[in-house]
Order: C-alpha cells, then sequence, then structure tokens
C-alpha cells in the first residue's frame, strides 16, 4: 500500500460507513411503518371480531326504558297503560303481566290473583294498553308487574280498585 492509496481508501471507508448507515435507517423505518400497519390492522380486526360476537358495544349501550304511567279496572279486567319512553333507544318486549295485591305481596305463600305470559313488542315512543282477565274486589290495592323479554321489571303499586 502506498501512502496515496490511504486517503483513497478513507474515502471509500467512509462512504461505505455512510451508505451503510443510510440503508441501516432506511431498513428500520420500513420495519417500523411494516409493524405499525400490521398492528393497528390487527387492533382493527379484533374491534371488527369483538362488535360482531356482541362482546363489545358500539355507540352507546341500548338499555329499556318503560313506564307504567295508568293502571283502570273494568268489569273483570285490569288495564295497564305503558309507554316506552325510548330513552334507551330499543324496543321492550312484554313476555309478562302479573296482577296481586298489594297486602299479600310480602306473603311467599300467596298464590298470585294473575300470572299471564304474553308477547307484546313496543317500539320506542309508543304506548299500549294491557288488558289482564282478573277478579277484583273494590277498595282493595293492586300491584301490577310487567316483565321484558330481557328479564327486567316495571312496578306499579298501589293501584286502588274503585
Amino acid at each position: 500500500m502506498s501512502a496515496d492509496d490511504s486517503p483513497r481508501l478513507s474515502r471509500i471507508h467512509k462512504c461505505f460507513r455512510t451508505e451503510t448507515a443510510k440503508l441501516f435507517y432506511m431498513t428500520l423505518r420500513r420495519v417500523a411503518i411494516v409493524t405499525s400497519v400490521a398492528v393497528l390492522a390487527f387492533v382493527g380486526l379484533l374491534v371488527i371480531l369483538s362488535a360482531w360476537m356482541g362482546a363489545l358495544t358500539i355507540g352507546f349501550p341500548m338499555f329499556e326504558d318503560l313506564t307504567i304511567t295508568d293502571v283502570q279496572f273494568t268489569q273483570g279486567y285490569v288495564t295497564a297503560t305503558v309507554k316506552n319512553n325510548g330513552n334507551g333507544g330499543c324496543s321492550v318486549t312484554i313476555t309478562e303481566v302479573m296482577v296481586s295485591d298489594e297486602v299479600r305481596v310480602s306473603d311467599l305463600n300467596h298464590t298470585l290473583l294473575n300470572k299471564v305470559p304474553m308477547n307484546i313488542p313496543i317500539q320506542m315512543g309508543e304506548q299500549h294498553s294491557i288488558s289482564v282477565g282478573c277478579e277484583w274486589i273494590s277498595g282493595e290495592a293492586y300491584q301490577v308487574r310487567l316483565t321484558s323479554a330481557r328479564g327486567n321489571y316495571w312496578f306499579f303499586r298501589y293501584a286502588v280498585a274503585p
């Protein structure tokens, strides 16, 4: 090796190091981008699968928001007026109506006056009247309980027969 080769080799070596560093950083950047895209795709897939399987609710959770606004007594019937307030964002299906003496509700051995299975869907904002055959006694207090398909209960207590 001559003395003239030393600076030339140094420049080649320096150029080689610079090119190697550029290639290294370009490769590292590509790997980081590909990894980020893969992670985001995986997370997106998990969210979609969770929503599809029902484990994740997209948006606001829906709940049943029902009110028994009135109870009327007519010959042999008790009629409950029910309104789906719509604040919960879903329809409500009434699957059972129960009418019982208010006095005997705490007595576990008491046979219910009337427990009627049914299937009445009430859409958001709608109001329905539900009649149940029941022999009531004038002046007695009664309790009306509605049960939904989701297992929720609504009560109207101390409805006094005329």
